[in-house]
């Protein structure tokens, strides 16, 4: 015996966590390098601290909401990425401006706080509401979604305290920038662009502002017209909707389906086929370098008629081949395979799906015309090009004999009961005794030998016992001893076709 790993889903949390940290360090660059530009090198780095800050933090009161470092509370520390430091900017941006004019910074500090920090509340309180619905969510989903706006709202939360007490204390202390040696060559080149940004909006941006404000129905005309365009733009065709985008996967799954009754050899052989054809793909888009491309094939195979095969490919970012273009070289190298009843092929990672792109339901009360129409539109559809993966919806169900007592075998005093318990002792074998082993408890059963219960004359001539301790056979199915069997039926399980 051996082990090996098939599917290893810390590599999704890793990606998931090395993303949260690239976002974040590219989101400090920027709140750094911006601020420290146009305001203060040292205002941006107590405004960019506010996002590690409030990140900690929250480390702090997870537990407390049952919420624990997972997918889905990664992608909702993804998300306050771009809002954490919306407050701390703004009011670090308004006691920059008293700054100028107040000699004691301390008291600059509390009236710039003081001056923006009513539409700072209602802002972070209008993202919160934003969230807060999905603690309404029931069911076994509510469980998962309430997990966002834990997130969120106590990251948020605790990012305003730090704007409003910290920053604030922070910015009151710091002293007056140097202006000799290298920090004040800084923070002149600094005050440069500063002056820029003022000019720009005194005399561009605010005379803008000013007169869109005295013609406003200019503006609102202008408003409209925007929104008009842009709605042409969507229903025009030039923007796509999707209410579920098909999203890039690292694997590539394919279901082979047979027959019911399918032997294990022509499982085999197609197994066998897929397989090989798989490793033809990577070979050739490798030239031989395998795990360059593919790290694994796993092939679970089910009742011998359902066959499920995965080929695990390396990252995105490690490969030239997207798994779209995997599972089409893929299918062509399986090329046409006899008694194989459909062979569908999935390259999209998991989530919600949309469904088909083409789903046709059909229903008749008549199972054998509504598996004739399933057939023959599935057929019609293979004659148009680029159509794949066809499936009629039609499965046969497994054979069987239905036995029914006749009137002759209930006058000898047998039951439908007596019948089915005869048949199963004879096929499936009746429990002599049970004998303890060690640990173990084993179970000798007895039933007829192999070569006796292989083929349907084995059922016509079997000897069923009745009440009285009698016996009988007969070859003639109809007079299977008080049994009458139907012929061999297969059980629909519906019908339509998609693809």
């Amino acid at each position: 015996m051996k082990t090996a790993i098939w599917r290893d889903r810390s590599d999704i949390f890793h990606q998931r966590v090395d993303l949260l940290k690239r976002n974040a360090f590219i989101g400090l660059f920027l709140v750094l390098g911006i601020l420290g530009l146009f305001l203060e090198v040292r205002l941006a780095f107590w405004v960019t601290m506010g996002i590690p800050i409030s990140f900690l933090g929250s480390f702090l009161f997870l537990p407390a909401a049952n919420v624990s470092i997972n997918m889905i509370s990664l992608f909702a520390f993804i998300i306050t990425l771009g809002m954490v430091v919306d407050d701390a900017i703004v009011i670090g941006e308004s006691i920059y401006v008293h700054r100028q004019t107040h000699s004691d910074f301390i008291a600059a500090a509390i009236s710039g706080a003081d001056e923006v920090a009513t539409p700072v509340i209602f802002s972070i309180f209008t993202s919160m509401t934003a969230f807060a619905p999905m603690f309404f969510v029931e069911g076994t989903m509510g469980k998962v979604f309430r997990i966002l706006p834990s997130v969120v709202i106590l990251v948020l939360l605790l990012s305003l305290f730090e704007s409003l007490y910290i920053l604030p204390a922070h910015l009151g202390h710091l002293p007056r920038a140097r202006e000799t040696g290298i920090r004040g060559w800084l923070y002149r080149l600094q005050q440069r662009f500063g002056r820029l940004v003022e000019r720009f909006a005194e005399n561009i941006y605010g005379p803008m502002v000013r007169w869109a404000v005295r013609n406003h129905w200019i503006t609102w005309a202008l408003g409209i017209f925007l929104l008009l365009i842009a709605v042409g733009f969507v229903r025009g065709g030039r923007i796509s909707i999707m209410f579920f985008p098909k999203i890039e996967s690292d694997w590539v799954v394919t279901t082979a389906m047979l027959p019911y009754g399918a032997s294990p050899e022509d499982t085999e052989k197609i197994q066998t086929r897929v397989e090989q054809a798989v490793w033809a793909v990577v070979d050739e888009v490798t030239k031989g370098w395998r795990d360059q491309l593919c790290k694994g094939v796993f092939t679970g195979v089910r009742g011998r008629h359902k066959m499920r095969f995965i080929a695990f490919l390396v990252p995105t970012d490690q490969r030239d081949i997207s798994a779209t273009q995997f599972a089409q070289k893929w299918r062509e190298k399986i090329g046409h395979l006899p008694g194989l009843k459909s062979l569908v092929f999935d390259s999209t990672a998991g989530g919600p799906r949309g469904g088909s792109p083409v789903d046709v339901q059909l229903a008749h009360k008549d199972t054998h015309v509504l598996e004739q129409a399933a057939e023959d539109l599935a057929a019609a559809l293979g004659t148009y090009e680029g159509v794949t993966d066809i499936d009629d919806g039609f499965s046969e169900g497994k054979p069987q004999w239905n036995l029914t007592i006749t009137p002759e075998a209930r006058s000898l005093g047998l039951t439908a009961a007596d019948l089915g318990r005869q048949m199963r002792s004879t096929f499936w074998g009746a429990e002599a005794l049970r004998q303890q082993r060690g640990r173990d408890m084993i179970r000798v059963m007895v039933r007829l030998p192999k070569s006796e219960r292989i083929s349907e004359y084995d059922i016509e001539t079997l000897l069923i016992r009745t009440p009285e301790g009698g016996k009988s056979r007969s070859s003639r199915p109809q007079k299977l001893t008080g049994a009458r069997p139907a012929p061999a039926s297969h059980g629909p399980t519906g019908g339509g076709s998609s693809m």
